[in-house]
Order: structure tokens, then C-alpha cells, then sequence
């Protein structure tokens, strides 16, 4: 790199490492490590369900082409490759059809049941159907009440003529209740609004199959308040084996019976098949097989007449056994505890979805522990939740799996779950779930005990997880040489080991573009905004002398979060980034930057050496930094550039091809930084950056770049549309400084522009707010260097008083104040200077007052027809004047031609006489 280039890199760069030494301490915590060494950083919660609201649901699901373990929604990663949907939740009986003593029977809360759900992370929940108007539920033993509940609404309609068993009208088989099918269909679109899966249960078939004869209970109680018993409608089918006791409808053994199921049944899909987040299950615990096939043979036969297609499952503890529901047309399953499903549930490799439930292995049972063995082992698990107990059971201390759930869900969206496989040898406790090579999710369930994982060789990032306290309490990294690596969690708790591959990704761009390193971190924003995700990454030149640093962002869209890099310098960058999110953290990038193919482009700028108060950016094929004054045109603001970036491109064609000018100037932007089309107060500005602001100044500073040129922006500005210390919490305050760290993460490195603070400085700020604002915002640039700023002004010149240093020394002396309040290396010396009233001595004197820095004028020499006459240029020609004596100086300034009423400046009729003094200037 040639000598002036490297001087400026290599010296600026001495005062960027300090910076990142105190602001990256915290965040500093990955190092590398030999096989059997790890670092472990304090205990961090796992991320907390968002605070942001949930995504709808997507759909319809299918079974994954690649891993038939999970479903997929369809959404491809940028790869192409499918995502995965790992399902899993807590569900209650009582959350479709309302259960209790009462009649009629309490109502359920289901949207505070949606709440809990949410809470705990869960997104799959079984809708439960109930086929009789009662529950005994002394059938269940242990886990029974003292009393029969009542059951209400069920599909059917009850009109009569006369009363069934239970004294009530009689059912009418061919009609539905429309209570059922409107709660049916908002409870299903409601869980879809929360990203949450429903599986709707078609039948229920334990009353009849395990609890119609228990101990404890009036033998026949579920055939006796039932809809298709014989005295409890009006239709009169027949039902194969009907008695007293018991009858036999869940068999192809009553066709009447049948014709009446399949009608109910094409009802349900009509009612639910335009959305997303359904599944269907044939019934819950019962059913010959032949029965369960047809009623998955005829919901899939009246969805192929419909748009879209759900999946079905079939139920284990039934009739039917684990070989016959895999031979099934079912796409999902439940094996129960008869197939060997629970303490210590076997690796899944089949063709099926296993949406493994506690409620056929223990009716209301299993632990933690159960829901990580099962999900190490390719389950989908889920619990049968007594909830608010008013069913069913107590409250036995269930916190813990509900909770285990949602960690597993968390996990599982942070992996390629995709990709992953039960490989239970992998590791010494036989529970692995591992895309060899890339990922590994290992389960310890022996306290304080170390054990193995066989590695492919490589560098993996590691975390550890504590399952009891449901914290991620280590991280770190580890070389791997192939082979068995010994590890031991840090707690003695069950523990959760987590290690990913840390791959380098490698990237092109030209010289003095930048190029952008997009990750998913679904868990990143834990108990905090997605905008304050923290993270970032140290770039090194091949060279070894060269770094730069740029910070995380987000990108305002799902969980993609971006890590930048500007090409300044030719050769091969390698970037290692440092987050507390696991996902953002640990990343190894590679940039090669090429030659520019065009050789106007500028890049970012600097200090030449020996030259402090020249404009410079970097042009050419090496980096090295070229004197280039800014004579700028007044341009149309943000939301122009947004709404119709044509438009704004012909307008820099204009005043560049036709002209001259060599930078452009963006008018403040206040609470545009929050709402792009908005002018308004600051001091209810929203939260977050808006993202439209950011996608129009990255492409006006890449029109002026590509050009040569230079694009000056104002943040803030005057009043309440513009004075930051309005913003909520104030100068200083959270939303403030949410904005620095957005605009250093996302516009650092992006090349080709300066930013002052704004118009009429004193009237609003003061040295305390200005300093703060430098100190916090300049630091974060990483050392992709721009110029920033603010003028300094008096209100004496309004007062028709020339800035001189005659004028009792008060301009000049503040104005030095003002504009030194950070050193030299990138806070410009702005002034406020009017065409009327400022002479060559003033422009002289701010020039040897503060000789380290470069000198913008930037109040603006404007042709229009106002009141200011003292202030503004009076003639066309005025300007041919005013380029060449600040120019030929060295001083930025900024001209406007304001007559026509349009947006930014008007064209010049002396065009080609202002192109020929602007290229007069020279270098």
C-alpha cells in the first residue's frame, strides 16, 4: 500500500483499538482454546419468549422431504434448503368443549390459555374433542375428581323431538350446532395469529375403549350420554353391539354410523382448510385400525378437493400398535407406553412425524428430563397439562417440563434442525442430536458426571445449557482433532451441550463498496429489543497492520440480523465477531476485495499526511486518499429518495454531468431517523429506527461514491422536530443512543459521506450535548473513517455583524471551543459564514484558528427570493463568484438555487459556466 494511504490507516487505526478495548471488554469473551481447555463467561438467562409479538403461524405443513422427523412450513433458508418445524406444547382437555360440575359447563379461557402458552414457548397444542355430554371422572383413578363433569358443546345439534338419556332435547345426527363450528374455527385462527399449531381431534375415543367400565364409576356412563347412542337421537342408526352398556362406533361395523362420521368430518375440514397452522388426529385412544385408516383415507379425500392439504395422525394406547400406525396412510403418529416410549424413548428413524405425548405413556406423568431424552432422540414431545387442575389431577410441581418444552423449541430454532439426526453413539450418554461435523446437541442426565462426543476435526463454538435453572451458564470455543474430546459441564445440574462449527463464510466485493454478512438469530433478542442486540466484528488485512470493526444490526425484518464490511482496502479481510447471542457469536467471515471496475468510485475519507485541514477520500486502485474538496448541491430529502430513487438519480446526474458539484447535502432528518415521511416531535418519535431512512442514504452515498463524490448528511436540527435532548429519556437516553449504534453499525461501512448535527446549533445545543454526541457516536464508527460535525454560529451575524476576528474575538474564540471538543482525526471545524457579510479575512482566520482539521462552510449560499438578503446570493452569477473562494481554499460548502418552489435545488441557467469553474478548481 502506498505511503500516505498506509500512514493514515495504520495511525488512525492506533486510537480505533482503544475504543474497542473499553467498549468490547464485555463482549470480548471468545478466545481460542486447546481440546480440553473451555472458557466459561457468566451465566446468561436463555432467551425469554420475545417480547415482540408472535408471527402467525405458516402453512400448510408438510412432512420435511430431507428429515421426515419434523414438519416443514415451507420457508426456505437462503441456501434453498427447507426449514424444519419442531412442535411441542402442553394441552388440556377442557380447551375446545367446556367441562365442569355446572351445567351448562364453565367456560374455558382460551385466550389466557393462548397466553400461557406463549409464555412458555410452546407452539403446538391437541384441541381436544369430547364425544359424550358427561365424564365420569372417578374412571380415572388417581388423577379423578369426586364428581361427573358436564360436557358442552358437542358437533351435533340437539332439537328433538323428545328427550335423550340425560333428560335433554335429542340429537339430530344430520344437522351441526353451529356453536361448535364457530368456536371450532376461531379457537384454530386464533392459535394461528400466535404461531401456534393445532392438532384437532376429530373423535374421542378413551370414554368408550379404557373408561365406559372402571372401578369407582357407573358401568356405561360415556355409551349412556352418548350422541350416537340409539336413545339419544332422533336418526335412530344402527350401532353395531349396542346394549345397555356399551356400543361400537369408532368400527366399520355400522355403515349408518359411518355415513353420519364422514359428513361430520367433511364438515370440519370445510370449516378449517383455508388455514395454515392445522393438523388433524383420527381420535384420541381407540378406534379398530381399519376404522382409524378410512377415517385418514376420508379427510384426505375431501381435502384434495380443497386448496390446501393438512396432515393427519394417528394416536397410540388404542386399538392399534406402533407397526400398524407406521403402515398407516397417517403422516404423524403417537406411540404410547405399550411400544416402549417412556422412560427412556428410543432414537426416531422413521418415515412418520412422532408427536410423542405424555397422555398415551402416563396419562399425566414424565419430567424434564423425558422431553430432552425425547427430543435428543428425533420426538416432537408433548405433555397432557392438568392447567388450572379443574379437570382433571393437580398441580404436582409440572412447571418443570412445561418449561422444559419451550427450552427444547428454543434450541431447536437456533439449529439447522433440518439437517439433524438422533446419532446416539456420538456421544457417551447415548443422547445426541448431531448433523456430523456442523452441529452437535448433547444431553448429560447424570449430575456433575463428564462424558464424551466424538468430533470431526475443526473449530467448534460451544454453550453450555442448565437445564434445572434454564440458563445458558458457559460458552467458549474449542479446537477439535478429530476423535472422542472429554467434556464436563461447569454446574452440577443436567446439562445441555450445544457446539456448532464455527465455518468461515467467504464473500467478493469491489473496492470502496461493502458487501453484508445476514444471520438468523431467532433467540438473540432475549428480554430486550431486536434493535439492541449487541455484537461485533474485528476485520484484519492480510497485512497484519490493518483492522477495521463494525457492529451487529438488525434488519428490521423476522430474526435476520447483519454484520457489514466496507472494502477499503485491496487483498483478503478476515472478520471474527463477538456477541452475547450465541448465534452471532464466534461467526468467521472472509472478504476478498478486488479492484474497482469503476474508477471514479471514491471511498471512505481522511487525513493526508502533512495536509490536516485538506479533504480527502480514498480513490484509485490502492486506497490511497486523494485531495478532493466538497461543492455541494442542496438535495431532495430522504423520503424522496425512498419513494422514487429515479428520480433522485437523474437529479445527481443533473448537478454532477451538467454542473460539477462533487458531493450532495441532505437536509436534517430528525425524526425521519424513526419515520422516514415524518417531521414531526421528536419527543414521540418511535423506538426503533426506521429501516426506509437507512435504504435511501445507502443509495444516495452510493450515487455520489460511484460518481466521485460526496454526500453530506444533517441528523438533527433545530426545535422540536429536530433537538435531539427531546427525544423520550433525552440527550442521552436509551432511544438516543439506539440510534448512534444503528447509524455506526449500518452506515460506517458504507463509503462516501460526512454527517453534521445540524442548523442553528446554538439556539438548541450547547458544548455538554454536542461533546456527548461526538464521543458517543464517532467511536462506533470502527475506523471506517467520516467527517463529523456541526457549525458553529452566532447570533451577532444575524444582527448584520461581519465574523471577523475584529468582532470583539467572541466568534472566533467560542467557535474554536466548539469545534475542537474531540481531536482532529475526524471531527471537522464547521462555521456559520453568509455571502453578504463574510470576507476573505474570516474564511483566513477560521483556517489558521484550528489548523488540524478540515473547514466546512456550512450555512449554505443559496440563490432565492426571501427575506435574508444579507445572507443569500442576489444573482445567478453570484455563484460563479462564491465556488472558486472557498473551493480554491479548501473549504466544503454547500450552494442551492431555490426560486422555483421544487424539491431540493433548482438547475442553474449558467450551468455550464458553474461546470467550468467547479473543474477549474482541480485537485
Amino acid at each position: 500500500m502506498a505511503g500516505a494511504a498506509a500512514f493514515y490507516l495504520v495511525s488512525e487505526y492506533k486510537n480505533i483499538l482503544e475504543e474497542m478495548a473499553m467498549q468490547d471488554a464485555r463482549m470480548m469473551f471468545h478466545v481460542r482454546l486447546g481440546v480440553l481447555v473451555m472458557l466459561f463467561v457468566t451465566a446468561q438467562a436463555i432467551p425469554a419468549p420475545s417480547t415482540w409479538q408472535a408471527l402467525p403461524a405458516k402453512g400448510p405443513l408438510r412432512i420435511h422431504p430431507e428429515n421426515p422427523r419434523y414438519f416443514t412450513d415451507g420457508t426456505k433458508a437462503a441456501d434453498g434448503s427447507l426449514r424444519a418445524v419442531y412442535l411441542t406444547g402442553a394441552h388440556t382437555w377442557d380447551n375446545l368443549v367446556d367441562m365442569s360440575r355446572s351445567d351448562p359447563p364453565e367456560a374455558f379461557d382460551f385466550d389466557g390459555y393462548l397466553d400461557f402458552l406463549e409464555r412458555h414457548n410452546h407452539n403446538f397444542v391437541r384441541l381436544w374433542a369430547w364425544d359424550s355430554t358427561t365424564w365420569d371422572t372417578r374412571a380415572n383413578g388417581r388423577l379423578g375428581k369426586d364428581f361427573i363433569h358436564n360436557a358442552a358443546p358437542l358437533p351435533w345439534a340437539r332439537t328433538g323431538p323428545g328427550n335423550a338419556l340425560d333428560g335433554k332435547p335429542k340429537f339430530d345426527l344430520t344437522k351441526f350446532e353451529p356453536e361448535y363450528f364457530e368456536r371450532l374455527r376461531s379457537r384454530v385462527a386464533a392459535a394461528g395469529e400466535r404461531g401456534i399449531y393445532v392438532g384437532v381431534m376429530l373423535f374421542e375415543g378413551w370414554g368408550l375403549y379404557h373408561g365406559n367400565r372402571r372401578r369407582g364409576t357407573e358401568d356405561g356412563w360415556a355409551w349412556r350420554t352418548h350422541p350416537f347412542n340409539p336413545a339419544n337421537n332422533i336418526n335412530g342408526p344402527k350401532v353395531e353391539g349396542a346394549e345397555e352398556f356399551s356400543g361400537r362406533v369408532h368400527t366399520l361395523q355400522s355403515p349408518e354410523v359411518n355415513r353420519l362420521q364422514a359428513a361430520y368430518i367433511r364438515k370440519v375440514v370445510d370449516t378449517l382448510n383455508d388455514l395454515d397452522n392445522v393438523l388433524y388426529e383420527v381420535l384420541n385412544e381407540g378406534g379398530e385400525q381399519e376404522w382409524n385408516w378410512w377415517v385418514i383415507r376420508t379427510v384426505g379425500d375431501h381435502q384434495r378437493t380443497k386448496p390446501k392439504q393438512h396432515p393427519v395422525g394417528n394416536t397410540g394406547h388404542g386399538a392399534e400398535r406402533l407397526a400398524s400406525m407406521l403402515a398407516s396412510p397417517a403422516e404423524w403418529i403417537s406411540p404410547g407406553r405399550a411400544d416402549g416410549f417412556a422412560e427412556d424413548p428410543p432414537a426416531w428413524n422413521e418415515t412418520k412425524v412422532s408427536l410423542l405425548d405424555t397422555d398415551h405413556i402416563w396419562g399425566v406423568g414424565g419430567n424434564a428430563a423425558w422431553v430432552w431424552k425425547s427430543f435428543l432422540r428425533g420426538h416432537n414431545p408433548l405433555f397432557m397439562d392438568p392447567y388450572r387442575g379443574v379437570v382433571l389431577g393437580e398441580d404436582r410441581g409440572w412447571e418443570a417440563i412445561r418449561a422444559a418444552l419451550g427450552h427444547t423449541r428454543r434450541i431447536a430454532e437456533r439449529m439447522n434442525l433440518a439437517a439433524m439426526r438422533p446419532l446416539g453413539d456420538l456421544a457417551s450418554t447415548g443422547y445426541c442430536l448431531a448433523d456430523a461435523g456442523h452441529e452437535y446437541l448433547v444431553y448429560q442426565p447424570k449430575r456433575n458426571e463428564a462424558f464424551s462426543v466424538e468430533l470431526r476435526p475443526g473449530a467448534y463454538l460451544f454453550e453450555w445449557f442448565d437445564s434445572a435453572k434454564g440458563e445458558i451458564a458457559g460458552r467458549g470455543r474449542i479446537e477439535a482433532s478429530g476423535g472422542r474430546q472429554q467434556f464436563k459441564a461447569p454446574f452440577a445440574a443436567e446439562a445441555v451441550l450445544y457446539l456448532k462449527r464455527a465455518a468461515q463464510l467467504r464473500k467478493e466485493v469491489e473496492l470502496y463498496q461493502w458487501v453484508d454478512f445476514a444471520v438468523e438469530a431467532p433467540g438473540a433478542a432475549a428480554e430486550i429489543g431486536k434493535w439492541d442486540v449487541e455484537g461485533s466484528c474485528v476485520w484484519t488485512h492480510e497485512n497484519g497492520e490493518v483492522w477495521r470493526r463494525s457492529l451487529v444490526w438488525y434488519s428490521g425484518s423476522e430474526d435476520t440480523y447483519v454484520y457489514r464490511f466496507g472494502g477499503s482496502l485491496p487483498g483478503r479481510w478476515t472478520g471474527r465477531t463477538t456477541s452475547p447471542a450465541a448465534a452471532l457469536d464466534g461467526l468467521e467471515f472472509a472478504v476478498e476485495v478486488r479492484p474497482s471496475s469503476n474508477p471514479k468510485r471514491i471511498g471512505w475519507s481522511g487525513q493526508r499526511a502533512g495536509e490536516p485541514t485538506a479533504w480527502a477520500h480514498q480513490r484509485g486502485p490502492d486506497g490511497k486518499l486523494a485531495r478532493c474538496t466538497p461543492i455541494m448541491i442542496m438535495m431532495p430529502d430522504v423520503q424522496r429518495w425512498f419513494d422514487d430513487h429515479g428520480a433522485m438519480r437523474a437529479f445527481v446526474a443533473e448537478f454532477n454531468d451538467n454542473h460539477g458539484f462533487n458531493g450532495g447535502h441532505i437536509a436534517t432528518i430528525g425524526r425521519g431517523w424513526f419515520e422516514s415521511a415524518s417531521s414531526g416531535s421528536l419527543s414521540d418519535a418511535p423506538a426503533a429506527p426506521d429501516v426506509r431512512t437507512f435504504e435511501a442514504l445507502e443509495a444516495a452515498a452510493a450515487e455520489w461514491s460511484d460518481r466521485g463524490g460526496w454526500l453530506h448528511i444533517w441528523m438533527w436540527g433545530k426545535g422540536t422536530g429536530g433537538d435531539f435532548g427531546r427525544l423520550p429519556g433525552g440527550y442521552d437516553g436509551e432511544q438516543s443512543r439506539r440510534i448512534n449504534r444503528y447509524i455506526a453499525a449500518r452506515l460506517g461501512p458504507v463509503p462516501g459521506w460526512s454527517m453534521g448535527i445540524g442548523w442553528d446549533v446554538e439556539f438548541w445545543a450547547d458544548e455538554v450535548k454536542i461533546k456527548w454526541w461526538l464521543d458517543d457516536l464517532i467511536p462506533q464508527l470502527g475506523g471506517w473513517h467520516h467527517w463529523i460535525g456541526h457549525r458553529y454560529s452566532d447570533s451577532n451575524i444575524g444582527q448584520g455583524h461581519d465574523p471577523e476576528p475584529a468582532n470583539k474575538g467572541e466568534y472566533l474564540a467560542r467557535g474554536i471551543r466548539w469545534n475542537t471538543l474531540r481531536p482532529g482525526s475526524e471531527q471537522y471545524a464547521g462555521w456559520e459564514h453568509w455571502y453578504t457579510l463574510t470576507s476573505d479575512n474570516a474564511i483566513e482566520a477560521g483556517l489558521e484558528a484550528v489548523p488540524d482539521r478540515p473547514m466546512m462552510s456550512e450555512d449554505r449560499f443559496r440563490r432565492r427570493d426571501g427575506a435574508w438578503r444579507q445572507k443569500d446570493m442576489h444573482a445567478d452569477d453570484d455563484i460563479l463568484n462564491e465556488i472558486p473562494r472557498w473551493a480554491a481554499r479548501g473549504v466544503a460548502a454547500i450552494y442551492g438555487r431555490l426560486i422555483d418552489g421544487g424539491e431540493g435545488s433548482d438547475v442553474w441557467p449558467n450551468k455550464a459556466a458553474i461546470r467550468a469553474v467547479t473543474e477549474s478548481i482541480g485537485e
